[in-house]
């Protein structure tokens, strides 16, 4: 079966879901990508690039794509993210092809009258959508109730190594692992860990995440403002092996963007172990709404000092641990969320 790829193929995201599916599948990609980081054979990409703003190229790749459609003549067509890439097939004529839409794709409609009627005209035009949580497939059904949503994302390997039961530890490590927007709210959390620090709270922070360099010189001079900063560490991008190393160690995980998603990195903190404290925002709430995490109510001053203080004066309960473990194994699981996705591609392809 040959399956056609549109999608930021410099992702590490399209590559974990890409590479479960080389063994099954004939893959080509479409992408404005510069670079290629999945195991889809670069003579199978079509690099699309042009002179206009990068923004419109949504709209000029079409007659390159319908082209590109033709020669390939794919089964099944899979479109991921639904601003740029999922409005540019939406001119394939085929009901063969399942969008794959997102957090940035829903959230950021709900106050602009034009992308709200681009995204309904999008969203139209697939006879499957996937969403990552109920929450998102909530927004996009009020968008447009013609498609058939499917909840789910691929989630991640739950082969990865765990952390053996919690022990007291007198200095604990905290992790934060995000994008450097603000909407991650990255200087919020070392400002308040800071002041933890100065109350007399003892541990570390980890600033693991990525950003552009004035995004990164933001957050490391964030840490430099601070008193206390020589128990803060800005660590920035890493591999993923350094990165469940430094889990290993940690105790807490932090995770408190504004607006909603469904993080893959707070689904591997929670599988090694570590404990949650999330944004209270309709992802996490579903997430959690059988688990157990420390929930952000608002960002003002001294709101997540008190949660640092509060938690570090008790114990790490073993049980909720392995409650959150379960839940990630059942419901954000690679392996099994992805053999999902494959049975979508047979449903299209026998029409």
């Amino acid at each position: 079966m040959k399956l056609l790829v549109l999608g930021d193929l410099a992702s590490v995201h399209m590559k974990r879901w890409t590479d479960y599916l080389g063994c099954d599948y004939e893959i080509y990609g479409f992408t404005f990508a510069e670079t290629n980081v999945t195991s889809i054979p670069k003579s199978n990409v079509l690099f699309y690039s042009s002179n206009f703003h990068k923004k419109t190229w949504c709209i000029t790749a079409v007659r390159q794509l319908l082209k590109f459609f033709r020669d390939v003549k794919p089964d099944v067509v899979h479109v991921h993210y639904a601003s740029s890439y999922g409005l540019l097939a939406s001119f394939l004529k085929t009901n063969k092809k399942v969008l794959s839409a997102w957090g940035s794709d829903v959230n950021y409609c709900q106050n602009s009258f034009l992308r709200r009627i681009l995204m309904r005209y999008t969203l139209a035009s697939y006879p499957v959508v996937n969403c990552a949580s109920k929450a998102l497939a909530a927004r996009a059904v009020a968008i447009s109730s013609h498609p058939r949503y499917e909840v789910f994302q691929y989630g991640i390997d739950i082969n990865i190594s765990v952390k053996r039961g919690q022990e007291k530890v007198s200095n604990p490590t905290f992790i934060i692992n995000r994008g450097f927007l603000d909407i991650y709210r990255v200087d919020y959390v070392i400002r308040e860990f800071d002041q933890y620090l100065s109350n007399g709270g003892k541990g570390t922070l980890l600033v693991y995440g990525y950003g552009s360099q004035k995004d990164e010189s933001r957050v490391c001079g964030t840490i430099n403002e601070c008193k206390n900063k020589h128990s803060i560490f800005f660590k920035g991008k890493v591999k993923h092996s350094v990165l469940f190393d430094s889990m290993s160690n940690a105790q807490y995980y932090i995770s408190i963007p504004t607006t909603d998603g469904a993080p893959l990195a707070l689904y591997e903190a929670m599988h090694i172990g570590l404990y949650p404290i999330v944004s209270n925002i309709e992802s996490n709430r579903e997430t959690f709404s059988m688990g157990y995490a420390e929930f952000l109510h608002d960002d003002s001053v001294g709101s997540l000092t008190t949660i640092f203080s509060n938690l570090t004066r008790k114990d790490i309960d073993t049980k909720e641990v392995e409650i959150n473990r379960r839940i990630v194994k059942e419901s954000y699981n690679y392996q099994k969320n992805t053999s999902r996705m494959k049975d979508i591609y047979s449903d299209l392809a026998q029409r």
